[in-house]
């Protein structure tokens, strides 16, 4: 898989779920409502997403400045 995808799929993907599904986790352990906690958890996933993908269209040019200077010092 190309690092830009992989970095894609980690940011927006992969940290939101495992953040999702451990608070949720956390939440049931204490014994609170799953619903409250829910609705809170979206609330900040969707300030993530928001921000981040404000960085990631900022930041675009010099990950593939990154990925393509990897390449050619790796001999790929």
């Amino acid at each position: 898989m190309k690092p830009k995808k992989l970095i894609y799929l980690t940011l927006h993907v992969f940290a939101p779920c495992i953040y999702f599904f451990g608070h949720l986790a956390i939440q049931y352990v204490r014994g609170n409502n799953l619903m409250e906690a829910a609705v809170d958890i979206l609330c900040i996933i969707a300030i993530y997403s928001i921000l981040l993908g404000i960085i990631w269209s900022l930041l675009i040019d010099k990950l593939d400045q990154a990925i393509k200077a990897d390449e050619e010092n790796n001999g790929v």
